[in-house]
């Protein structure tokens, strides 16, 4: 039998976390969304997304600090060791990474729902959620902040090793890794789970099952989310 590895991030190193209602998960398609209900975990790689064409799903920096590909019509970078010039003719890609960093791993990518406290935080909610509807799909499930642990338990029963944790946005570059992007993302207030170790040219996905009836338990698919500011009701998503 496997040994489980799981390592827990919420939000420990804030010194004031923020409210939050849930994590929001959302789905290009229904029939993701009922693979999801039925138990069926599907995760990508960091590579998928540096490779990927599509708008907010795209990022030719995930979890590494520099990505080059002849495939994506991109030049190779100068690389110089010990005063010589690396002969990178022949090579296809090239990745800078923090040494920490040498491998990565399959995401499971959530949103944050955090309590909006004022009518200007609810105007930046309602346009970083519609941006994200626009880009990843507008089928979701909502997993309130109740039910957080019960599902980290339950994710952590599987025989793949986790890591999680909210997704930090900077500008530096030198600090991008698995749970830092860059401040273009910040919209996507993301909260990642990260199973397993996979090379950093990894594409193919991993895919894995939890008892289909204990998640039903905990999420909630495609709820009306309505916040209250100042006793006026504010509709999230409807």
């Amino acid at each position: 039998m496997l040994a489980h590895y799981t390592t827990v991030r919420i939000f420990n190193d804030m010194k004031e976390p923020p409210a939050i209602a849930g994590l929001l998960k959302f789905f290009s398609r229904p029939e993701y969304l009922d693979d999801f209900l039925q138990g069926k975990l599907f995760c990508n790689t960091p590579h998928y997304y540096r490779n990927c064409y599509e708008q907010g799903i795209s990022d030719r920096f995930e979890a590494c600090i520099g990505y080059f590909s002849r495939s994506l019509d991109q030049r190779m970078p100068t690389i110089i060791m010990d005063g010589k010039k690396l002969d990178l003719s022949r090579a296809t890609e090239a990745f800078t990474f923090l040494d920490q960093d040498y491998y990565d791993s399959w995401l499971s990518c959530w949103f944050i729902l955090e309590v909006p406290e004022s009518e200007l935080e609810i105007i930046s909610l309602k346009r970083d959620l519609q941006r994200i509807l626009q880009e990843f799909g507008d089928d979701y499930v909502l997993l309130p902040s109740e039910s957080f642990i019960p599902f980290h338990s339950l994710l952590s029963k599987t025989e793949h090793r986790m890591e999680n944790g909210p997704v930090k946005y900077t500008d530096d570059d030198l600090t991008r890794g698995m749970f830092k992007k860059r401040s273009d993302f910040s919209y996507q207030r993301e909260y990642r789970f990260a199973f397993d170790r996979c090379d950093k040219s990894e594409l193919k996905p991993l895919c894995f099952k939890v008892d289909a009836n204990q998640l039903s338990e905990l999420v909630i698919k495609q709820p009306k989310i309505k916040f209250n500011i100042n006793g006026e009701l504010h509709d999230i998503l409807v």
